[in-house]
């Protein structure tokens, strides 16, 4: 009779213990910077709470204000505009009104 040896078989590795040599990454960077490995940051924005998302409101809610400030009966239009809630306009310039320096509004 002829027995069949069967090679041994490596155990298979989960893909959470794999080492991180082994997985192939892709460099896709973010809004600030086309490539993580060349960033100019010292720490990534998707290091920060909510990602960077701080940035980018807070960026929008500048957009908001100075238009706002050009003709401020829009606040339909300029939600339109950004895709937010009327509510969510008013929150915005409220919040860059408190910010600026006194004497402008």
């Amino acid at each position: 009779m002829i027995e069949l040896q069967h090679a041994p078989t490596k155990p298979r590795v989960r893909r959470a213990d794999r080492v991180p040599e082994d997985i192939h990454y892709r460099d896709t960077g973010c809004h600030l910077s086309p490539s993580c490995l060349s960033c100019m940051l010292e720490r990534c924005i998707y290091d920060e709470p909510e990602g960077g998302h701080i940035h980018r409101r807070w960026a929008r809610d500048q957009e908001i204000y100075l238009l706002y400030r050009q003709h401020p009966s829009d606040i339909g239009e300029l939600a339109l505009r950004f895709g937010v809630s009327r509510r969510t306009v008013h929150r915005a310039v409220a919040r860059l009104r408190a910010a600026a320096p006194s004497g402008r509004s």
